[in-house]
């Protein structure tokens, strides 16, 4: 409840520009999109290699000397039975080694204020400064390019074009105003905290550029990572840092195996995992959102509701990739008691183990296990089936 937020704004502000762009109805092409995609790189490349990362390794730097002198500061407390102070000062080094970032607040509470505290706010106050000037200075760069296309689509009577990429210069300053207004801003305590830096705290996992999502790589300030693979009991883990070699590369070097690249360009990336192959991301706005799990290529949209594996269909139940599905069978009315054939409406998802589903309708779900391309699951009345039919 004492810590600080750590998202200064969205690390890609170009996401927000795209969105306003196409509020005027024009959309780019030929040589204005390259020229248009080309700024946004060269932008996205800067503010990563001379804010984002600067700045986290800073960030990292800063609270390692913080946890030792807490720590320190931890056994005097222990030594003169200040309960008190033990368990504030306990609660601090925990947000240490999370990656988040210590306030006032706390050392106000305490009955004698540390020294550490103070020097954190005014190290933190000079990493802080320091993200603003860089940051400031990328979208000067961009802003500077944006305007010279600007100016040059209004010399040859471009009118359209020209103000599209205005529209994208104005977005550009007011997010910037956004993004500086949410330094150090002390957000609702009653929130969740994001644990990352303005990179990008969540990305969906994708083994093919067109395939849904079949994980969730999440990074953490401290230079951690997970992979989360639906369908896998346990994470991959593992740490993360930035390459020398180039400003949009970031070495992953996993927990039990040998490290790789992840390569970014704009909103996606990928990663060159060794013996397995490329495997690609996208950039997960809400970081803590669950992504829909669309329908494998291969798995059957219509499957037959049955009582037994090898019996009739009593039913059918059919899948969406937008996560909905739709039961139809007979069911009893309650006011008559006599049975009625009816569709109900549901939702589904892939459940955590391999071969899962999760169907969930208004009054009840199911857990559908599958097994040699049929499925199975506990209902109200009885166990039953289903059965691919296309």
């Amino acid at each position: 409840m004492f810590a600080v937020r750590i998202s200064v704004a969205t690390w890609f502000i170009c996401f927000a520009l795209a969105r306003s762009c196409l509020a005027e109805g024009f959309s780019p092409s030929g040589e204005l999109f390259t020229k248009l995609e080309t700024l946004k790189a060269g932008y996205e490349a800067y503010l990563l290699k001379n804010a984002t990362l600067p700045f986290q390794e800073s960030l990292e730097a800063l609270n390692a000397k913080a946890l030792t002198a807490l720590e320190r500061e931890s056994d005097a407390a222990a030594q003169r039975n200040d309960l008190e102070s033990l368990a504030r000062l306990k609660e601090d080094m925990e947000r240490l080694k999370k990656g988040e970032v210590l306030t006032k607040s706390t050392s106000e509470a305490l009955k004698a204020s540390p020294p550490v505290y103070a020097t954190y706010q005014r190290e933190f106050a000079r990493i802080e400064a320091t993200l603003k000037t860089s940051k400031a200075d990328a979208a000067g760069k961009y802003d500077t390019g944006l305007k010279q296309l600007q100016d040059q689509l209004t010399a040859v009577k471009e009118v359209d074009a020209a103000l599209h990429v205005k529209s994208i210069r104005d977005e550009l300053v007011k997010n910037r105003t956004q993004d500086l207004s949410l330094i150090g801003s002390q957000p609702d305590s009653s929130q969740p905290r994001n644990e990352s830096s303005d990179f990008p705290a969540a990305w969906t996992y994708h083994v093919r550029t067109t395939a849904g999502p079949s994980g969730v790589m999440r990074f953490k300030a401290n230079g951690s990572y997970e992979i989360e693979i639906f369908g896998l009991k346990n994470p991959q883990t593992g740490k993360w840092r930035k390459s020398k070699e180039a400003a949009n590369i970031i070495n992953i070097s996993p927990s039990n195996a040998p490290s790789y690249p992840m390569t970014i360009s704009g909103d996606q990336a990928v990663l060159a995992i060794p013996v397995v192959g490329d495997r690609y991301l996208k950039v997960q706005k809400d970081p803590n959102a669950q992504p829909v799990i669309p329908l494998d290529e291969n798995m059957p949209r219509k499957w037959s509701y049955l009582i037994e594996p090898e019996g009739g269909a009593r039913g059918s139940v059919v899948f969406t990739q937008d996560g909905k599905a739709e039961f139809t069978g007979m069911h009893k009315n309650p006011d008559t008691g006599t049975w009625e054939q009816k569709t109900i409406p549901g939702t589904w998802t892939k459940g955590k183990k391999l071969n899962q589903l999760i169907i969930t309708f208004p009054d009840y779900s199911w857990d559908v296990r599958i097994e040699n391309g049929i499925g199975k699951m506990e209902t109200d009345i009885g166990v039953r089936y289903l059965k691919p039919v296309s």
